[in-house]
């Protein structure tokens, strides 16, 4: 099963190479250590998720919990996401006016204020922004417009829960007499896994390059 272990090495690789230099400023108040960790213990958190996924295969028993693990994965996916924004602004102290407390906010805050920036963020911003915008538009989707929909015209339904991992997904139907409203559909878990570790991978190598160079 496609899993985020290849992720979880990134990050605790960046946390053995900064906690080899215990001068860096990124360790006041031990920030960085706290919430490396919790990147952590959330990515494992994530693989729980995506171990009952792909244990749920071809029980048509299950799809109830099928239907509620997918969801989670793509909620709990979104907080992560978050948790490695907050965390990159120990890294850029110079930044002025952005806002890493979500990633709306901080994406907003870019556009607003990207005149303002210089130094080492400016550079992130040219190399990854790519990445974080591409996390903010596929995982944004799904939770702002199916998780939280709330129309009666629309129900919930799968595709091919015999394959959970490729070929599983929430897809929100509209109702015959709604055709207005157009179908949406998660990320199959699998999809979701491939995102994730690709976007979120690159930054991490990112920061961890920027440690070396920096330090």
């Amino acid at each position: 099963m496609s899993n985020l272990t290849s992720l979880i090495e990134k990050v605790s690789l960046l946390q053995h190479q900064a906690n080899k230099k215990k001068e860096l400023p990124i360790h006041k108040d031990n920030v960085f250590n706290k919430e490396a960790s919790k990147i952590i213990s959330e990515l494992g958190e994530i693989n729980i998720i995506l171990s009952r996924i792909s244990a749920e295969a071809g029980n048509s028993n299950k799809t109830s919990e099928l239907k509620l693990d997918i969801k989670s994965l793509h909620l709990f996916g979104f907080i992560f996401v978050e948790s490695v924004i907050y965390f990159l602004r120990i890294f850029f102290p110079e930044v002025k006016n952005i806002e890493f407390e979500s990633l709306g906010r901080f994406l907003k805050s870019v556009d607003d204020h990207r005149k303002e920036q210089n130094g080492e963020f400016i550079d992130f911003l040219n190399r990854k922004e790519t990445s974080v915008r591409n996390l903010n538009y596929q995982l944004r989707e799904y939770r702002g417009l199916v998780s939280h929909e709330k129309r009666s015209t629309t129900e919930w339904t799968f595709t091919d829960p015999r394959f959970p991992m490729t070929g599983s997904m929430i897809v929100n139907v509209p109702w015959c007499e709604d055709r207005e409203f157009h179908e949406i559909r998660s990320l199959a878990p699998a999809q979701f896994v491939d995102l994730v570790t690709k976007e979120i991978g690159e930054i991490f190598d990112y920061l961890n390059i920027f440690l070396s160079k920096n330090n």
